[in-house]
This record gives structure tokens, sequence and C-alpha cells, in this order.
């Protein structure tokens, strides 16, 4: 009988077995939704345009000689009647490809100009004006100090070239707060100006500073 008893206590736990966990499922993450890819530069555009298609691949190609450093610079300051500026002439191989103006007016106005040229034409102009004015709100800096708030009024224009004359112009208008990132122009309409077949004004600044190394003040009368 003693025999029989551990006997049949060692059967009890070996039919129990040892105590186990239940089976878990790891739970099921919904996938990302696809990121909305960022709009395409408004420059890099196809149009199916041949002439603007032509300019903009032309352009992309200076502004990566520009980034790259393969363009050799040459500055040209003048100073008007409240406007102060620099124009930066920069060749590749001795030949003008990319003319930036830059230049203030009074205390809360910036300009600023890229003209691209291609065999010694000018191809396309693309301009800006920065203007600034005090919104009545303040804000506080990173060491809490009260500042007023300003809001930027921005404007550009591209204008498209051939045989001396403009074939197209386009412009965007925007504003943002000094409490906001400066948006994306391409999130604002872009509109066609029909009516432009002039040469916008500052193109003679440009061949000024290219030519006779010089600008004269009477280019912004």
């Amino acid at each position: 009988m003693r025999a029989i008893l551990p006997a049949l206590f060692l059967l009890l736990l070996t039919a129990c077995g040892p105590a186990t966990e239940p089976a878990t499922t790891a739970p099921v993450v919904p996938a990302a939704p696809d990121a909305t890819p960022p709009p395409t530069p408004t420059d890099e555009v196809v149009t199916g345009n041949p002439v603007i298609d032509s300019i903009r691949k032309e352009q992309a190609a200076i502004d990566a000689l520009f980034k790259t450093g393969m363009l050799q610079q040459k500055n040209v300051s003048y100073a008007c009647t409240g406007i102060r500026g620099t124009v930066e002439i920069l060749r590749y191989q001795d030949e003008v490809r990319l003319v930036r103006n830059r230049y203030n007016e009074g205390q809360d106005r910036t300009i600023t100009d890229r003209f691209y040229y291609q065999d010694g034409e000018l191809i396309h102009q693309f301009s800006e004006t920065l203007r600034w004015e005090f919104d009545g709100t303040t804000q506080f800096n990173q060491n809490g100090t009260p500042v007023p708030g300003i809001i930027n009024y921005v404007n550009r224009y591209r204008y498209y070239f051939q045989d001396g004359g403009v074939v197209k112009a386009m412009k965007r208008k925007f504003q943002f707060t000094s409490l906001e990132v400066q948006p994306a122009e391409e999130d604002f309409p872009l509109q066609d100006m029909p009516s432009v077949s002039d040469l916008p004004y500052r193109t003679e600044l440009a061949r000024m500073a290219v030519e006779e190394g010089a600008v004269d003040c009477a280019v912004f009368r």
C-alpha cells in the first residue's frame, strides 16, 4: 500500500503537467496612409509647350552649375536714391549664364531677380518682391521678450523669352505671418499674364551690369 500511494501521486503530477499561458495574438497595426508627395516646383513642371519646357530644362542646368560652384562670379554694386543693391554676374567658360540682382527699397521691401542666358540671349527672368508690415499683434521670442508680429507679402513673376520678346508671363501672390513657416508657393494659384509683351524694365539693369559693368540709376525711373 505504501508503494502504491507514491506511484499514484507521481502519475497525477505527470498527467497535470506544467501550467501553460494561453496563446496570444499580436495586435494588428493598420498600415500608415501613403504620404502625399510634395508638389512639383513650378519651374520643373512639364507644360507640353516645347518653348517653355526647353527654357525650363536649360534653367535647371544653369541652376545646377550654380549650386555646384561651377560659375565664376563678378559683382556690380549700385546705390540710388532709397535703393542699394548688388548684381552678381555669373559665367561658365567665359559665357554669361546667370545674373542675380538684389536690392532693398526703403526699410520694408526687398526685390530679387534671376536672369538666365543661353548663347548670349536672355531666356528667362524670375523676379520676387517681398514686402512686410506690422500686423498689430505681439509675439514673444525665445528669451520671452515681446516683439511685434509681422505679415509678409510675396509677389513672384516668371517671364519666358524668345527672339527678344516675352512669350509667356506668369505671376503668383501669397502672404504669411511671422508665426508661420513660409509656405510652398505651389500651394497658391499661378496666374497667366496674357497682356505682357514688353520686356520687364529690370532686364535693362541686367544688360547694363553685363555690358557696361555699372548700373545707371535712371533704370529705376
